[in-house]
């Protein structure tokens, strides 16, 4: 597709319009043969007058208009200081992300039932050590009131 579009001035409210194009397509028909396609060309040209209703210039205005600020020196000075809290807590917030990020998992439960169970057989190896030291004491206590009762008869 190629075309040229144009307005002429007649007046001060009269246009004269053109629009020339043309159009290339191809065409493809189901079930026809891959190598063989035709090309439809589609010429066209557009006339047309427009007329300006009304004002037909805008004079824009000579001097600068200077926009009125929205806030006052205090409100800006306490939205700064909203935004920088809101950055500190982000940052926080980012912070604490990162430690749990890098923390070490806590150990299996499997881990914890083995080192419990560990424990409690150690306690119980220790356990039976005393009780067979004070059944040895008892045995060394009996063997010496016998003894002893030997020697003042």
């Amino acid at each position: 597709q190629t075309g040229l579009i144009n307005s002429f001035a007649i007046t001060k409210k009269l246009d004269f319009n053109v629009d020339l194009r043309f159009d290339l397509m191809q065409e493809h028909v189901d079930g026809a043969d891959i190598w063989f396609k035709t090309w439809n060309e589609y010429p066209g040209v557009l006339f047309g007058l427009t007329y300006k209703f009304g004002k037909s210039e805008w004079n824009a205005p000579v001097t600068a208009v200077c926009p009125e600020y929205k806030y006052t020196d205090a409100e800006g000075d306490a939205l700064v200081a909203n935004l920088n809290d809101a950055n500190r807590k982000i940052a926080d917030l980012e912070n604490q992300l990162r430690k749990c990020v890098e923390k070490k998992p806590a150990a299996p439960a499997e881990t914890v039932v083995d080192g419990l169970m560990q424990a409690l057989n150690g306690a119980k190896d220790a356990a039976g050590e005393a009780v067979d030291a004070a059944k040895d004491a008892a045995e060394g206590a009996t063997d010496a009131d016998w003894l002893g009762r030997q020697l003042y008869r």
